[in-house]
């Protein structure tokens, strides 16, 4: 599978949501490699630079992965 590649327009760092707690169930397996697991959803994640391959669906991307990590939300606006 492919993926979904998402080069987010503001703030998202999925080392930082890790390293946080935020999320309970995601883990870095290797370097720049996480694995992320939401009710029966489960998602690799690669990081590259700012931009991360989800390894999904589009469907599932739109529907579940997006929503989760809230990526329309433009979180710089609340960094000072």
């Amino acid at each position: 599978m492919k993926g979904v590649l998402f080069t987010p327009a503001s703030a998202f760092d999925i080392r930082q949501i890790a390293d946080s707690g935020q999320c309970f169930r995601i883990n870095e397996y290797e370097q720049n490699e996480f694995i992320v697991i939401t009710g029966s959803h489960d998602v690799s994640i690669h990081q590259d630079g700012d931009s991360y391959c989800f390894r999904c669906t589009d469907q599932e991307f739109r529907d579940v992965w997006r929503p989760y990590f809230d990526l329309d939300t433009d979180y710089s606006a609340f960094q000072s």
